[in-house]
Order: C-alpha cells, then structure tokens, then sequence
C-alpha cells in the first residue's frame, strides 16, 4: 500500500471507531453535535480509502508507461491547439458536404 492509502485507512478507522463510541453514547459528548460529525467523515474517508486502493495498481501502470516513453525534443516548435486557432477565425481546410 503507498503512504496515502495507508494514513486513509489510519485515519477512517479512528473516525468510524470514535464516532461509533460518540453515537452509542459509551463517550458522553452532550450538546456538543460537532463531534457526531466524525462517523459520516470515517464513511466518506472509507470510501477515498477504497477508491484509492483499488485504483493504486492502475496508477502505478500508468506512471510506468509514462517513465517508458521517450522524451519529446526540445527543438520541435509547439503546435497550436485548435482552441487558440478558433480564437484567432482560422478554420482550417473548407469541409465539402457529401
């Protein structure tokens, strides 16, 4: 697991556990309904932890295929995007209708 998969899953069990001891009433928090905030926010860190942890093998493909591939030369003169080329009325080649 990497480091960010790992402080997700550190930090959704102590929210799911803390909250679960605030709801059940076992840690008495009174008014204080701020602190019952922490089970929804273990439950959404739980579902980034799950993301994260099935999406970490395809990130790490994808980092290799991108290592992998050779390096564009410096030297080659940027082309211009086809959003650039609309701002500027260049339409390209005239489109003939079938």
């Amino acid at each position: 697991m990497s480091k960010l998969t790992k402080v997700l899953l550190t930090v959704t069990a102590v929210n799911l556990a803390a909250g679960t001891l605030f709801m059940t009433g076992v840690i008495p928090v009174g008014n204080m309904v701020s602190w019952y905030l922490t089970f929804p926010a273990g439950v959404i860190l739980l579902g980034l932890f799950m993301l994260s942890y099935v999406l970490q093998k395809e990130v790490a493909r994808f980092d290799e295929e991108q290592r992998s591939l050779p390096a564009a030369p410096r030297s080659e003169k940027p082309t211009r995007s086809r959003s650039a080329e609309a701002e500027q009325g260049y339409q390209g080649e005239p489109q003939q209708a079938h």
